[in-house]
């Protein structure tokens, strides 16, 4: 096996964690050695989310592209600033991925390609489920995906351990920031989940680390109502949620 491709993550909001799903998955190939965010406690969920310890922290962009060893550069970040971090990562000899739309003049875009050809490097440009956005764009005028709207942790087997729970699978309803863990408004927030709830299943699929909350929640439709079964004081409950569109300021 050759050596894994060494990522550094710029950005800790939904297209970061559906990102960090994929990555998580091919731990044979890839390795996140950074992430960086201006809100620190949001690197601090996702990692933990995903269980990541051997990587460093950064809420600066310019810090953690000017430190970061790494192979490939990964924008997830608002649409704004693809531009001047796919420039600066290019231009440290990173190649590049950069989330939809790649940048929000045709300017840009052709100034990332042309820097990515001169520095020999490769910039690649994410699309994903091109027919369902299709579809949302052509009903709503825009491109919706589906929100639930609440941080978590992957429940580890020690962890459930220590505090009697009969699971070892699902997710923490938590935020290390010490702020509520359930976005207030929220398809989460209207269906009644609670932090420290324990999300076990949706619609009768486990949650675990090789079937996450993100991806489950990912290949979903705006809408669509879903069934969580949910640990709280000692018992099992059901709650149905009605997803929404992930919202305009979420940092993607």
């Amino acid at each position: 096996m050759g050596k894994k491709v060494k990522v550094l993550l710029i950005g800790s909001a939904f297209s970061a964690d559906l990102h960090m799903d994929g990555y998580i998955r091919c731990q044979d190939l890839a390795e996140i050695v950074g992430i960086c965010d201006k809100d620190l406690s949001r690197v601090d969920s996702l990692a933990a989310r995903y269980g990541l310890k051997e990587y460093k922290k950064y809420d600066s962009y310019d810090k953690a592209i000017e430190e970061t060893e790494c192979d490939l550069v990964d924008i997830c970040m608002p649409n704004f600033l693809h531009h001047d971090v796919a420039i600066k990562a290019l231009k440290k000899g990173r190649h590049v991925i950069a989330e939809k739309p790649m940048a929000t003049t045709v300017a840009d875009a052709i100034d990332m390609v042309r820097t990515a050809e001169k520095m020999n490097k490769k910039i690649y440009f994410i699309e994903q489920k091109v027919r369902d956005d299709h579809d949302s764009s052509k009903k709503t005028g825009q491109i919706e995906r589906p929100f639930l709207g609440v941080q978590y942790v992957q429940l580890m087997p020690e962890t459930a351990e220590d505090l009697g729970i009969p699971f070892d699978y699902g997710v923490v309803v938590s935020d290390n920031s010490g702020e509520s863990a359930v976005v207030a408004g929220s398809p989460a927030d209207k269906a009644g989940i609670k932090d420290g709830d324990i999300i076990l299943e949706l619609n009768d699929q486990k949650i675990d680390e090789s079937n996450t909350l993100a991806r489950l929640i990912r290949d979903k439709k705006v809408g669509e109502t879903v069934h969580l079964k949910i640990w709280r004081d000692d018992r099992e409950i059901i709650l149905p949620v009605t997803l929404g569109s992930v919202p305009a300021d979420s940092g993607q």
